[in-house]
This record gives structure tokens, sequence and C-alpha cells, in this order.
């Protein structure tokens, strides 16, 4: 009877602890989040005979071997001979344009900040603690666009920025265009969006914007509307849902192709053989 009355304390207990550990992060916003791993790179001619005409952008930066969306995985991708380095961006409360790809801190920093409800000097007071050989940085931050741009014209890098704000419209994107464009030296920018809304916004403002749609099943009619915008497309190379016959009509069709995220030596040649040379990837790395 004894043993029974204190099992049952030490599970009350142990349930009181655990109720009270989620609440505290609740109300303060720490969370345990999954460690983000290196992962092992790969040069492009090791797997793939046919290197002409491709184009590697790197995927959040390099974010194989340094913590995604940060200034030193612009600056590794750079160093690496990347044409590209892909960032995702979203606007402060107080109208900043920084970079994160998901809509809150918690998986970069450990802390729940929701950025578009968050000002610039809340985000900037936070440290990054996750991502690739994190171990080797203090006092990581959360970049700005125009941080990220400097990188890029410092390491002679297209700047291939994806728009994931929630507001769109033409006056909000005005601001990241801007934004962008008050950078001395900026030059070849490629603006990347699952919303078909920034894009436009981007052509109204300027009509010569390099645009690409973002798409995750590639389709004959979303071919047909980039076409008709002057939009690229690119498509996720790894959908089970993939088909040929969309692929190549894209291609055929004139519009610029590219696809994401491309690690494996398999979906790669796969892509070639379809016709598509620009690639988003984690890992691959164009020639030394």
């Amino acid at each position: 009877m004894k043993k029974k009355k204190l099992f049952i304390i030490i599970i009350a207990v142990f349930l009181v602890l655990s109720v009270s550990a989620a609440v505290y992060c609740l109300l303060t916003g720490v969370f345990t989040v999954k460690k983000i791993e290196p992962k092992q790179t790969v040069l492009l001619s090791d797997i793939t005979e046919n290197t002409d005409g491709i184009r590697l952008i790197a995927h959040r930066g390099l974010s194989a071997t340094e913590p995604e969306n940060t200034l030193p995985a612009f600056e590794e991708a750079g160093k690496n001979g990347f044409f590209g380095a892909e960032c995702d961006v979203h606007r402060t409360t107080d109208g900043k344009w920084v970079i994160m790809h998901d809509g809150d801190t918690k998986k970069m920093c450990g802390v729940r900040k929701y950025i578009e409800k968050s000002t610039s000097e809340t985000l900037f007071s936070l440290d990054i603690t996750n991502g690739a050989n994190i171990e080797k940085y203090n006092n990581l931050k959360i970049p700005t666009v125009e941080q990220y741009l400097e990188v890029c014209i410092q390491n002679g890098v297209t700047p291939v920025i994806e728009i994931k704000n929630a507001d769109c419209s033409v006056e909000t994107v005005r601001t990241l265009y801007d934004a962008v464009y008050s950078v001395k030296g900026v030059k070849n920018v490629i603006f990347i969006s699952f919303k078909k809304q920034a894009l436009e916004s981007l052509r109204e403002i300027d009509g010569e914007a390099v645009c690409f749609l973002l798409v995750s099943d590639i389709t004959a009619s979303d071919v047909d509307y980039c076409k008709e915008n002057g939009f690229g497309i690119n498509f996720n190379a790894n959908s089970k849902k993939l088909k040929d016959e969309p692929v190549k009509y894209a291609v055929t069709s004139g519009i610029d192709t590219a696809c994401w995220t491309v690690d494996k030596k398999e979906i790669l040649n796969k892509m070639l053989s379809l016709g598509i040379y620009t690639f988003t990837t984690n890992r691959i790395l164009p020639e030394e």
C-alpha cells in the first residue's frame, strides 16, 4: 500500500513538473528544437560528367556547412563558386526586411518570435543558436536583406531572394524593392516566390525584374501562366507527383526553368536529361 502511494506521489510530481515546464516554455517562448547537423558536400564533377552550362544556387546559402540564411552561409557560397545564393525574406513591424526561412525564430534561435509581428530591434537582440557547425560562431545574428546583398556583391554571387511575406501588395513589395536597390552596386537580382501576387507586384514596380514562380508540382497551367507574364518557373525536383511532360513543356516553351532542392546524383542527372541546368542545392559544390 505504501509503495502504491509513493508511486502515485512520484507520478503526480512528474506531471506537475512537466506541466510547469510546458507553461514556462509557452510563456517565455523557449523551446527545445532539433539540432541541425552538417551535411556531407560533394563536387558536381563527382556526380555527373556533363557539367557544361550548369548553374548551382546555394540553398539558404551554403547550408550544408554553415547555419542557414546567415552571412557566413552566403560568404561560403561565394567562396565556393556558386552562381547564386538563395535567401528568404520577411518584413518586420517597423519595415525592415530580414532573412529567415520560417515565419518565426523557434528553429534557429530557440525562442519563438513571429517575424512579421516583431520589431527589428527585438529580432536583432536574439542569437542564432542552431544550424550546421553553429559551435564555430558566437553572437550570430539574423541578417537584413541589405547585409545579405553586401555579401553577395563582395563575393560575386547572384542574389536570389524568396519573398515569403504574408502581405505582397504593391506598397509592401515596393519597400523590399527599394531596400534591395538602395545597396550600391547591386545587380542581376532574381526574385522568387510561391505567391503570384508578389511577382505581379514586382512587375508593376519594375517591368524588367527577373522573377521565378515557385511550384511544388509543375503543371502545364503553371507554365502557361509564367509564359504569359514573362516569369521563369522553379519546381520541386523531389516531388513524387513530378511528371516529365510539364517539365519538357516548360523547357520547350522558352521560359527559364529551374528546380529545387537537388542533393542527389540520380535527381540531378534526371533533371539534366529533361533539359534543366539550374539547380538549387544544399550540398553539391561547383568545380574548384
